[in-house]
């Protein structure tokens, strides 16, 4: 599949937590499909529901480059 689903961690107000992404044909981009219910302040603990996640849904997991240390 050229453009999969596919799950990630991002950080917003709520801090960080996982997000499920998915194509948008109309942008042609990736955008959030739905997200995790739980937020933290750290982001290991968002990549371990994250990873979770994609694995329950037989998705892919990313780890989020952006907020690596």
């Amino acid at each position: 599949m050229k453009h999969a689903d596919f799950i990630t961690v991002t950080r917003g107000l709520r801090g960080f937590f996982a997000v499920q992404m998915t194509w948008d044909v109309n942008c042609d981009c990736y955008v959030p499909l739905t997200t995790h219910h739980s937020s933290y302040r750290d982001i290991s603990s968002a990549e371990r529901d994250g990873r979770v996640w994609a694995k329950y849904e037989e998705l892919r997991y990313i780890k989020p480059e952006r907020y690596a240390a």
